[in-house]
């Protein structure tokens, strides 16, 4: 009996150390599981506004509040647009928004256009104008292709007509963009533009920045002239109006030229 009840102690024993031992070897696994993390886009063909940001250290991005802005936006959606283009004025602005006239040297006369005013509306609607900050063109590419993309400008004649209805032109203008600046998002590559130097706007079509397959995908911000700390225009930078004697302007006629600014979805060299 004590060898029976020996024995079977020396089994449960056994099996006391068998058990004791078998979570040291399980936890010395190490089991592997898989799954899965995705994520699907879409362009956003709506119609619509994007966010504009002012150029440089101007301030922060909203949608443009036509009442309070001096520019325009293209025709296309939201994936693929103009955002915003500056009209360029070279008078100084009235109280009641007329401009104040200019004065006339039959010599020829060299004018660079004042800064632009923008007002942008804000997620919660509130609404923040910004004056004489660098005139500035806008574009946005978020078609998802990265496919590349093309901007040009081209104008009209600079032409008015007098009191008496007759059209007068000043024959021989010369518009110039100066001091070229591009924004656009950190880590893609930039498109090609003719930045730092001066563009002359004519009849034909003018290259002004072009995005290579792979570049440009965002939105992305030409600016034309120097700002100072405060993000305001530096004087006598940016868009130049140059009029020789030859043109002989008349008074009390307003002048103006037509730009066309074209996107094209496929980049230019």
């Amino acid at each position: 009996m004590k060898k029976t009840t020996l024995g079977s102690l020396g089994l449960l024993g056994m099996s006391a150390c068998l058990i004791n031992t078998a979570p040291v070897l399980a936890s010395e696994t190490q089991p592997v599981a898989a799954s899965e993390s995705t994520v699907l886009f879409a362009a956003d063909d709506e119609q619509g506004p994007n966010i504009v940001t002012p150029p440089g250290e101007g301030g922060d991005g909203g949608e443009v509040d036509p009442g309070g802005s001096d520019g325009n936006t293209g025709d296309g959606n939201k994936s693929f647009n103009i955002d915003w283009v500056s009209n360029f004025r070279f008078n100084e602005t009235n109280p009641d928004g007329t401009f104040k006239p200019i004065t006339l040297n039959g010599n020829g006369m060299d004018l660079w256009a004042k800064g632009t005013k923008l007002a942008l509306k804000d997620a919660e609607g509130t609404v923040k104008t910004y004056e004489n900050i660098p005139n500035f063109v806008q574009i946005t590419d978020n078609r998802g292709n990265a496919n590349g993309w093309h901007l040009t400008v081209s104008r009209t004649e600079f032409s008015g007509k007098d009191a008496a209805g007759v059209e007068q032109t000043l024959n021989g203008a010369t518009l110039l963009l100066n001091n070229q600046h591009i924004f656009g998002p950190e880590g893609v590559t930039k498109p090609t533009s003719m930045e730092g130097q001066a563009v002359e706007i004519g009849a034909a079509n003018k290259s002004l920045m072009t995005a290579a397959a792979g570049a440009g995908t965002g939105s992305w911000t030409l600016a034309f002239g120097d700002e100072d700390d405060n993000g305001q225009l530096i004087a006598d930078t940016g868009v130049e109006l140059q009029i020789p004697a030859s043109a002989q302007p008349k008074a009390n006629v307003t002048y103006k030229a037509d730009l066309t600014w074209t996107l094209s979805d496929t980049p230019v060299f």
